[in-house]
């Protein structure tokens, strides 16, 4: 077969000649085939960058899990094992879901697997710093329990009291407040019976509370009296 173009022969039936490249549908019975464009291949490797970025993650994940505060009412080993399993959670969901969008076989894309693990993990390693910035010991957590129960919180209610239309309110957040030092009161008998605190200090609680509950209680009492007069 020869080419209407360049008349050179071609060994067989091709939609395109061999020397010139141009189609040969001139000739009877060899339709021009196109050339199919190759299609971009899916890189085989995350790059430097991401793997850069994997070990800086995995850095800040192992360095907010060993350091973040935690309550030291348990063992050593407990407080080990809290600490893995943190580490463990904040790694495994990242490969999950970066696995399930770009590591399976059929979508594997390396730098793409890369990203969406950083951006998860992240995003893990910043909610578990956050909780951490908020973290109470139980000292600290009882005596906010205690201004809260208390109401002893005037820059947020400087003259609520003395507002008119504010009776009804009052009177719901002064009950609110006798029962939570109730409340504690009862908490802090778990708490013992639990042994997540020693006796004296359970009784050192419980007479601050029972000292709490008997002022708010002056205080609606007088408030009430005030009120209805």
């Amino acid at each position: 077969m020869f080419c209407p173009h360049c008349g050179k022969e071609n060994a067989g039936p091709f939609g395109y000649c061999i020397v010139c490249g141009k189609p040969l549908n001139m000739v009877e019975g060899a339709p021009a085939i196109p050339f199919a464009s190759p299609s971009p291949s899916q890189p085989k490797s995350m790059g430097a960058l991401g793997v850069i970025g994997i070990g800086v993650c995995v850095i800040l994940a192992i360095a907010v899990a060993f350091t973040k505060p935690i309550d030291e009412q348990g063992t050593a080993s407990f407080q080990q094992g809290y600490r893995i399993g943190t580490l463990f959670g904040m790694m495994l969901l990242p490969f999950l879901i970066a696995f399930a969008i770009a590591g399976r076989k059929k979508a594997r894309n390396p730098r793409a697997f890369a990203a969406i693990f950083c951006i998860v993990c992240l995003l893990g390693v910043g909610s578990s710093w956050m909780s951490s910035a908020s973290f109470e010991t139980p000292d600290q957590r009882i005596g906010r329990l205690a201004r809260e129960a208390a109401g002893l919180q005037p820059e947020k209610h400087l003259g609520f009291a003395k507002q008119r239309r504010s009776s009804a309110e009052y009177r719901r957040y002064l009950l609110m407040a006798i029962g939570s030092a109730d409340e504690m009161r009862v908490w802090i008998r778990y708490c013992l019976d639990l042994n997540y605190v020693d006796e004296a200090t359970s009784r050192r609680w419980h007479d601050e509370y029972l000292a709490v509950a008997k002022m708010l209680q002056v205080i609606y009492t007088r408030w009430s009296s005030i009120a209805t007069s």
